[in-house]
């Protein structure tokens, strides 16, 4: 996930719940779960959190393959 705004990373789903951390524009979150209009985050430190679903968006990251020569004798 990545961060489109400046948005607070909560305890639980729910503007109810407490603040623990603040993630700002840019940063790089794991996707766990989504609950909602909510998605279960872990940062980059290892904190897990709730962040709003509108604040971020999913990137895709696409997997590089290098393929070398292979000579085969008989």
């Amino acid at each position: 996930m990545l961060v489109q705004e400046l948005t607070d990373i909560r305890e639980g789903p729910g503007l109810d719940y407490k603040v623990i951390l603040t993630a700002e524009k840019g940063d790089k979150l794991r996707k766990i779960s989504e609950q909602g209009d909510w998605i279960k985050i872990v940062t980059s430190g290892g904190n897990t959190g709730w962040i709003q679903k509108e604040t971020s968006r999913d990137i895709t990251l696409t997997p590089v393959v290098t393929i070398r020569k292979t000579f085969v004798r008989s």
